[in-house]
């Protein structure tokens, strides 16, 4: 079951880059991107509570007893993960796909890092190397890579960087809270945090564009069957991430998106003609070694 969520985790990851940056035309985004975490947020509660009410309900009364504990603490990671699915957009409009998953590998240092203050985690001298190996590897791939102009790319690499840690926090904080509380079922954990994901989402609109809001019309204007899927895609990324962080932890989930790479850069060749340089190869090589060497050593 862990081999399967990670590889869940590897599908889902890569799909995000590659719809959004689909879903994009030249003038930009037709539809109103901070509907998109809205939309995906409320289909989560729905899925998180379809869940707990069929597989959890001889547990639900005992774990409620904990819910509110657990509620309060689950806006730290749900305000991360909220302002990182909205920063998405932008770095895809101005990196690109490629270049966007590629520097996604870059959280793996930072999550490490936050991994072994947060949750006291060891990893051993060989381990940290092979992470900062396959930053290294990211480095590599970029040279030469990227199409944007200077302030495009000025732009783009700061905003990711600061998704990276955004993330990163997010994501370690959420794993203490799925591995520590003593509310048992991961769909009640879930349900909590997304709840306040939704009131992040209500409040990004009602400030942004309040009439998307009131207006169902307003709301999915622009939408295509690509925006939906889109929607679709976070919401089961989301869902993803919880059962990787609560069984595996978060080194396996930034592993994860190291290895989409892979299907991004290919996919991305395919249907949008982005180039898969010698540089970009080198890249990806020297990451998929580092990470065998990790889970090897």
């Amino acid at each position: 079951m862990k081999t399967i969520f990670w590889c869940v985790q590897l599908l889902l990851t890569s799909s995000v880059a590659l719809l959004t940056h689909a879903s994009r035309k030249e003038e930009g985004y037709a539809y109103n991107t901070y509907s998109v975490p809205f939309l995906s947020e409320v289909l989560k509660v729905f899925i998180s509570a379809f869940l707990l009410a069929v597989t959890d309900k001889p547990k639900t009364q005992e774990n409620f007893s904990w819910a509110w504990q657990t509620l309060f603490a689950s806006s730290i990671p749900a305000a991360g993960y909220f302002m990182s699915n909205n920063i998405n957009f932008f770095v895809v409009q101005y990196l690109g796909p490629t270049t966007f998953q590629l520097l996604s590998s870059l959280k793996i240092v930072s999550t490490a890092i936050l991994f072994r203050a947060i949750m006291g985690v060891y990893l051993s001298g060989i381990k940290w190397k092979m992470l900062i190996l396959v930053t290294l590897g990211c480095s590599v791939s970029q040279l030469g890579s990227s199409n944007a102009s200077l302030s495009d790319s000025c732009t783009g690499y700061a905003l990711k960087f600061l998704n990276v840690l955004i993330t990163g926090l997010a994501s370690v904080y959420n794993e203490k809270i799925l591995k520590s509380s003593q509310v048992v079922s991961v769909h009640l954990q879930n349900l909590l945090l997304y709840l306040w994901g939704v009131l992040f989402a209500v409040c990004s609109l009602l400030t942004t564009t309040p009439s998307a809001f009131w207006s169902p019309k307003e709301l999915l204007k622009g939408y295509t069957p690509i925006t939906f899927l889109i929607v679709i895609n976070y919401a089961l990324v989301g869902l993803a991430t919880s059962f990787v962080l609560k069984y595996l932890d978060n080194i396996a989930k930034a592993l994860a998106a190291a290895a989409s790479i892979f299907f991004v850069a290919i996919f991305s060749y395919i249907f949008f003609l982005e180039p898969l340089t010698t540089n970009l190869v080198l890249g990806m090589g020297i990451v998929v070694i580092s990470c065998e060497v990790f889970y090897t050593e």
